[in-house]
């Protein structure tokens, strides 16, 4: 197990139960899971192993590298877990821009992760790159940052679509009023980009601008 950001379950209990799961959420290293055993043990009245979450229903066990399995029941249970607090650390502006803590909440109901739910609370940190996490219908944290008016000078993945209208974060951005003022200037191929209806991302900005919605710019596109 490498001595870097996983995610890992805590089993303990005491006798011969089955134990509660709990996910761990101190520091995301060996030493802070080994600790928490220890902790966990209270010297020898309770039992406490900790599994991390290799691929699927395959696990690992932290403190001795043994392949262990991860029942699907177990995952789940500890993932909801672990998104409600990822969700608080998000607010407290606690979570690295390159955890995948980010991700948490994929291949659960409709896949919205923690990214997505802070990006909609425009909680995003600095440095926060993973545009592409999408939910199952192939909605991005670039869509809902896009849709805040969040998305960062220096964004470029203006281009990444959904599953279910084939829309671009432009068109998102475009229908939101949150466009950059150089955007034609700096991306005229993107504005003939279109969705499924045909709808280009000049189109939604036209839309927006004829609608009198207030947009930040007054931009000529």
């Amino acid at each position: 197990m490498k001595n870097e950001h996983f995610r890992v379950v805590i089993i303990s209990g005491e006798g011969a139960g089955p134990g509660i799961i709990e996910a761990h959420t101190g520091a995301p290293n060996v030493a802070a899971v080994k600790a928490r055993l220890r902790r966990e043990r209270c010297g020898g009245d309770r039992w406490a192993k900790a599994v991390a979450h290799v691929a699927d229903s395959v696990g690992e066990d932290v403190e001795t590298g043994e392949p262990v399995s991860w029942l699907p029941v177990y995952g789940r249970m500890v993932m909801y877990r672990a998104i409600d607090e990822a969700e608080r650390r998000a607010e407290k502006n606690l979570i690295p821009p390159d955890s995948p803590d980010w991700s948490l909440g994929e291949g659960l109901g409709e896949g919205l992760t923690v990214a997505h739910t802070a990006a909609a609370a425009r909680l995003l940190p600095a440095g926060f790159d993973n545009w592409g996490i999408a939910s199952r219908t192939g909605w991005t944290v670039a869509h809902e940052a896009a849709r805040a008016g969040r998305l960062p000078d220096d964004f470029s993945s203006w281009t990444l679509r959904d599953r279910l209208n084939n829309l671009t974060v432009a068109h998102v951005a475009a229908d939101y009023g949150h466009l950059p003022c150089d955007f034609a200037d700096r991306h005229p191929d993107i504005l003939e980009l279109a969705d499924d209806e045909g709808r280009t991302v000049r189109d939604a900005i036209r839309v927006h601008a004829a609608g009198g919605y207030v947009s930040h710019c007054r931009g000529v596109f």
